[in-house]
C-alpha cells in the first residue's frame, strides 16, 4: 500500500518519473480498463449526489446536459475516456511518438485513479467547507491537465512539453468539438428551442 500512496505523490510532484514507473508495472490492460470503468462510475455517482443535494427538481435534473442518471452518465464518461486513450496513442505517434494503446491505457488509468481519489476527498472537505472545495476543484482541474501533458510526452518519448501542450490543448478542442456534434446528433445534449413569433 505504501509503494502506491509514494507513486500517488510522485504523480503530483514528479509526474515523468511517475509515468516511467507505471509503465514498468506490466499491469494487464484489462486491469486498466477496469480502473477506467470503476473512476467513471465513481465520479457519476458523485455527481448524481451532489445533484441530488443541489435541490433540483427531477425535471431539472432531466433537462441537465449529458446527465440523464447516473448510469447514462458513467457510460459517457468511459467512452470519453477510451476515446482519450485511443487518441492519446495515435495521435502521438503520428507527430513521431513511439508510445502504443497499452502504454496510453496504463497512464490514463493510473490518471484516473489518482483524480478520482483526490476527487472524493474534495467531495467529503465540501460537506463542510464548500468555498474551499469550489477552489481546490479548479486547481485539481489545471493540476490533471499538467500531469496528461507530462504522461504524453513520457510516453511518446517528447522533449519540449511547451509543443506537448500545444498539442494537447489542439487535440483536445478538434476532439471536444465532434464529441459535442455527435452528443447532439445522439440526443445526449438537448439543444433549447427558438421560440418562434407568430
Amino acid at each position: 500500500m505504501n509503494e502506491w500512496i509514494e507513486l500517488g505523490r510522485e504523480t503530483l510532484t514528479k509526474p515523468r518519473q511517475a509515468a516511467r514507473k507505471v509503465l514498468a508495472l506490466g499491469i494487464p490492460d484489462q486491469v486498466w480498463w477496469m480502473a477506467l470503468a470503476l473512476s467513471a462510475i465513481i465520479s457519476s455517482a458523485m455527481v448524481s449526489g451532489q445533484v441530488m443535494l443541489s435541490g433540483l427538481s427531477q425535471d431539472q435534473v432531466n433537462a441537465l446536459p449529458m446527465f440523464g442518471g447516473p448510469l447514462r452518465a458513467a457510460i459517457v464518461v468511459f467512452i470519453v475516456a477510451a476515446i482519450t486513450v485511443w487518441c492519446m496513442a495515435k495521435l502521438g505517434r503520428i507527430f513521431g511518438g513511439t508510445g502504443d494503446v497499452s502504454g496510453a491505457l496504463a497512464l490514463s488509468g493510473w490518471l484516473q485513479v489518482v483524480m478520482t481519489v483526490l476527487s472524493v476527498g474534495l467531495t467529503v472537505i465540501g460537506l463542510a467547507l464548500p468555498v474551499v472545495e469550489a477552489l481546490a476543484t479548479i486547481l485539481l482541474l489545471l493540476v490533471s491537465v499538467w500531469i496528461f501533458v507530462v504522461f504524453v510526452a513520457e510516453l511518446h518519448g517528447f522533449q519540449h512539453i511547451a509543443l506537448v501542450f500545444l498539442g494537447v490543448m489542439g487535440a483536445g478542442f478538434l476532439v471536444g468539438s465532434l464529441l459535442s456534434v455527435l452528443a447532439v446528433a445522439t440526443g445526449l445534449i438537448a439543444v433549447p428551442e427558438v421560440p418562434q413569433n407568430v
